[in-house]
């Protein structure tokens, strides 16, 4: 996972995850939630990772992530 933060409350995160693991990216943003962030944009690519070692040890030539990309915003409490 990578975060850029935008002043003054903008947040920019990029999670890579396994295909079957996008619970992780919702654990997160309800982990942000709670301490004020909220998601305002979200949107995913499909990433296939090639290679020969990968192959050698699985016997599939391709593995599927996802890189989610979500733009959060600081929210103040009312």
């Amino acid at each position: 996972m990578h975060q850029i933060q935008v002043p003054p409350d903008r947040m920019i995160v990029v999670y890579e995850v396994a295909a079957e693991d996008y619970m992780e990216v919702f654990n997160d943003a309800a982990a942000r939630r709670d301490h004020g962030w909220r998601m305002l944009s979200v949107d995913s690519l499909a990433v296939r990772t090639q290679g020969a070692a990968f192959a050698m040890f699985t016997g599939n030539s391709h593995a599927l992530d996802v890189r989610y990309t979500v733009l959060y915003e600081k929210v103040e409490p009312a």
